[in-house]
Order: C-alpha cells, then sequence, then structure tokens
C-alpha cells in the first residue's frame, strides 16, 4: 500500500479493524499491527477498548497518520485526525464530532503552501478556499467524493435484475430484504462482497451478481482514487429490485 494512498484513506474511512493477530506488549489496552510497508499502533483509552488513538508509521519510523475514535469498533471518529507527507511537513488535517467533520479542514502541498481550507458543520461544507502551487486562487471540488455506480439508481437495479435473472434465480410474491456490503477497489472493480443474511437462499445469487456489474466510480480523496465500503438493503419482490429507504 502506498503510504500517500494510507494517508487518503484516513478520510475515506475505508479501514476497517485489522483481523491479523495484534502484538500486545504487556499493556493490554495498546496493539500494534504490522503490515508489509507500515505499522499500526492502537492505544485503548479505556478499558471497554472504544475510545482509541490510532497511529500509523512507516517502516523507517516516520508517522504517518493520526486518529482519535469515540468507538474504534464502530468507526466513529471524534476530535482531531490528521496526516503527513513522508518529508513530516501535515497533509492535511480535519476535525470530527461523532463520526462527522467538524471544524476546519487544512490541506497543504508537500512544501507546506496551502492547498485547501475548507469549514464543515456536523458534516457538511460550509465553505471551501482552494490554491495551486503558486497559491493563485482556484475552483474547489469535493476534498472527499464517495464511491457510487456509473449511472442512476434504476439502471444498476436494471442491470442487477438481469445478472440475478441470469443466475436463474427463483421469485416470489412476497418482499425479502438482503443487505449488500462491499469494497469498491481503487480500478472501480468490487471487492470483498458480503451479503446478508448469509444462510438466505438469494445470498450466493446476489453475491455472484455484484461481482458481475459493470465497474463502479471508486472514492477519491483529494482527486486520487481510493478503495472504500459501500453498502446498502435491497428489496426482492417479484422479479422487482428496489432500494430500501
Amino acid at each position: 500500500m502506498k503510504l500517500t494512498l494510507l494517508c487518503l484513506l484516513a478520510l475515506a474511512s475505508a479501514f476497517a479493524p485489522s483481523d491479523d493477530d495484534p502484538i500486545k506488549k504487556g499493556n493490554p489496552l495498546v496493539e500494534r499491527r504490522v503490515h508489509a510497508t507500515y505499522t499500526e499502533e492502537i492505544t485503548f483509552l479505556n478499558r471497554r477498548r472504544e475510545v482509541a488513538t490510532v497511529r500509523t508509521f512507516a517502516t523507517d519510523g516516520h508517522r504517518i497518520t493520526e486518529e482519535h475514535y469515540a468507538n474504534y469498533e464502530q468507526g466513529i471518529k471524534h476530535g482531531l485526525t490528521r496526516c503527513w507527507y513522508p518529508n513530516g511537513q501535515t497533509y492535511w488535517s480535519s476535525d470530527f464530532k461523532h463520526g462527522d467533520m467538524h471544524g476546519p479542514l487544512l490541506v497543504y502541498y508537500a512544501d507546506g503552501a496551502t492547498k485547501r481550507r475548507e469549514y464543515f458543520k456536523r458534516g457538511l461544507s460550509r465553505e471551501s478556499k482552494c490554491f495551486d502551487a503558486t497559491g493563485q486562487a482556484i475552483p474547489c471540488e469535493s476534498f472527499a467524493k464517495p464511491a457510487s455506480f456509473p449511472g442512476l439508481e434504476k439502471e444498476f437495479l436494471k442491470e442487477l435484475g438481469a445478472k440475478l435473472a441470469e443466475s436463474g434465480y427463483k421469485t416470489r410474491n412476497e418482499s425479502q430484504y438482503l443487505t449488500y456490503q462491499v469494497v469498491v477497489e481503487e480500478d472501480g472493480t468490487l471487492g470483498l462482497i458480503n451479503v446478508y443474511p448469509t444462510d438466505h437462499e438469494l445470498a450466493t445469487p446476489l453475491r455472484k451478481a455484484l461481482g458481475q456489474l459493470t465497474n463502479w466510480k471508486p472514492a477519491t480523496v483529494d482527486n486520487a482514487p481510493v478503495a472504500a465500503h459501500f453498502g446498502q438493503t435491497l428489496i426482492f419482490h417479484g422479479k422487482d429490485v428496489y432500494v430500501s429507504r
């Protein structure tokens, strides 16, 4: 994993707690997870292991990210999240409140010049200013964009329904609810496709159909594609498929 990408993922919230075995050194509230290109250090600040500070470091020891969580397991950030370039310069920093960006988002170029100043309130952008490397004002695009299907919702449901029909799944004249969760990779392909309930008769056909869909638009942070989670609950009734509201 590129270290800059790891920086971006801290904002995209694509990470879920790792399934790797943690290394616990004496203190049961501190865990270290060693990955191929970085080390993750998780410090839990209460016995229930909810409130936590997560720091990542490159193999040469320089810090990459620091995140604060009100509930680590649920991914609810609260407090300042920061990311650094390999040269030690701050890449970006943002305040979170109960899982939403709340306060200033500051983004910098590697030489320390300001790239973006944006203010959020309860997750919504209120004001933003962006600059090129020379300091000239330029139009702002969204700093973080979620993953999405490349078309309208009805086009997604039509293609999904067609893929399900090809699988020969049997329809019922009653509403059936299934939830899918996927990771939309940087290239738009779907990985880690999960369907719940896992034992439902439609779980396997739906998982297969999702894997055969047109590539998605990946999430982006600072105009760079990143892997990100996406999920929905679907309603199946006869041959029709709907998104649950």
